[in-house]
């Protein structure tokens, strides 16, 4: 059941792969016009660097296991060429809080 969910969250859905990656270039160019409005100087950084990424993923955290889902892509901006991708993660999380009380 949460394989389901975490996939619906980011999943691109049905579609051909020209689709899908022209929804993944939509996603990249409406997430980057926003760092451009909230950080002008990182369009200059983005241009000279020797590429970037962009992802939209969703994690999920219960009790002790952690999952999470997504899609993007790759921009080398040497070769000028896309490279799209699919992730998934998940782990068993023991971790173990400790409060500190000072006296």
């Amino acid at each position: 059941m949460l394989s389901i969910t975490l996939a619906s969250c980011a999943s691109l859905g049905s579609g051909s792969k020209a689709e899908k990656q022209q929804s993944i270039r939509e996603m990249k160019d409406d997430t980057l016009t926003q760092l451009f409005r909230l950080k002008p100087d990182t369009r200059s950084q983005l241009t000279t660097a020797p590429g970037y990424a962009v992802f939209s993923n969703v994690n999920v955290n219960i009790i002790l296991f952690a999952a999470g889902t997504g899609f993007g892509l790759v921009k080398d901006n040497r070769s000028g060429t896309d490279t799209y991708m699919n992730m998934a993660e998940g782990a068993w999380v023991w971790a173990l809080e400790q409060k500190i009380t000072e006296l």
